[in-house]
């Protein structure tokens, strides 16, 4: 009988134990998990701040495309004020527009420089009364503002590199579109089309 109630309670005492065990073992387990999700929601928190840091000195940094290049000189021909003339009337015209779009508009501007119907500068020429709306109404000042140094964001950064990389190609490789184009904007004139890009249509003298 003695033997059956110290069995009896060996078993208890051992089932209390792994019972207890169990216990320990879940309070520990849960005492991690939440000291695990504790380190984690710091670090996300952490990693918000980072990333709100981030976007602050992105929107607070200062962004300078004419300095990305040699001092506005690609050759003698155009001095840095005159590439971003033509820069600043590739963002009024097409600075959303395809490649394709923003060189055939500098393009045309070179054309019509070169031809003796037009004047024989650049400023004349994105000047000429009733030519570029965006010179006659004042609206290219802001680009050429932009282009000389003002503050814009990376989104706009990178819009106004490529209309700038776009003139850079016109200058240095040479016009995109037959020197006697001299025509561009939404309705066929001149003596006939040479192409429609991005529904711009081009045509000749």
């Amino acid at each position: 009988m003695l033997k059956r109630v110290l069995a009896t309670t060996l078993i208890v005492v051992f089932i209390l134990f792994l019972v207890l065990m169990i216990v320990n073992a879940k309070e520990e387990a849960d005492r991690k998990r939440a000291e695990r999700q504790k380190i984690e929601a710091m670090a996300r928190a952490h990693q918000e701040l980072v990333n709100q840091d981030n976007l602050q000195a992105i929107e607070k940094e200062p962004y300078y495309p004419i300095e990305l290049y040699v001092e506005g000189m690609f050759n003698d021909e155009y001095t840095r004020a005159e590439v971003i003339e033509i820069a600043s009337t590739v963002c009024v015209e097409a600075r959303g527009g395809s490649d394709k779009l923003q060189r055939a508009v500098a393009s045309v501007v070179i054309n019509r420089k070169n031809n003796p119907n037009y004047p024989d500068t650049i400023h004349g020429v994105i000047h000429q009364h009733g030519q570029y709306q965006g010179a006659i109404s004042g609206t290219m000042q802001q680009y050429v503002d932009i282009y000389n140094g003002e503050e814009v964001s990376e989104e706009e950064f990178l819009m106004y590199e490529r209309v700038f990389e776009n003139v850079e190609y016109v200058l240095e490789c040479g016009i995109t579109v037959d020197e006697d184009v001299l025509y561009q904007s939404g309705f066929p004139q001149g003596s006939g089309v040479y192409d429609i890009i991005d529904g711009e249509v081009f045509c000749y003298e």
